[in-house]
């Protein structure tokens, strides 16, 4: 895996309502593929990642995965955020992204109880290779 070229951070489209539309999303696949995009970083902080419920970040997931095959886009780096407030939903979220063929996965440290050495950060990071062992973190 190698990274290059532009990478998009896509927004997650909500319907008039508040709730998440993945409807949205293949076509919005295309066009970032149309502008020549070559990757994604899906779930981040433009994703709204933080803001989303552990089943919302699923369904992402999913509508992405769906839209990259359907229109064979599969020549797009895709990571996906799995950073969340609660450990246990981020390795969760990681071992869903892994099973869906993502390229990678992308941990952000934890926004509170941060690691306050070098072996808590290693023993934090060492969870997500355990729960996604298959997967570049």
């Amino acid at each position: 895996m190698q990274f290059s070229g532009a990478m998009a951070a896509p927004f997650t489209p909500f319907d008039d309502k508040g709730e998440v539309d993945v409807s949205q999303i293949p076509a919005y696949l295309a066009y970032l593929v149309d502008i020549r995009v070559d990757g994604l970083y899906i779930c981040g902080t433009t994703g709204e990642g933080y803001s989303l419920t552990h089943d919302e970040k699923v369904a992402i997931v999913k509508a992405w995965r769906q839209a990259i095959d359907t229109q064979k886009a599969d020549h797009l780096l895709a990571v996906v955020n799995v950073s969340s407030t609660c450990l246990k939903e981020s390795l969760l979220l990681s071992k869903h992204v892994e099973s869906h063929g993502f390229d990678a996965i992308a941990v952000l440290p934890p926004i509170y109880h941060k690691p306050t050495t070098v072996d808590e950060w290693v023993n934090y990071m060492k969870a997500f290779g355990r729960a996604a062992s298959t997967i570049p973190l």
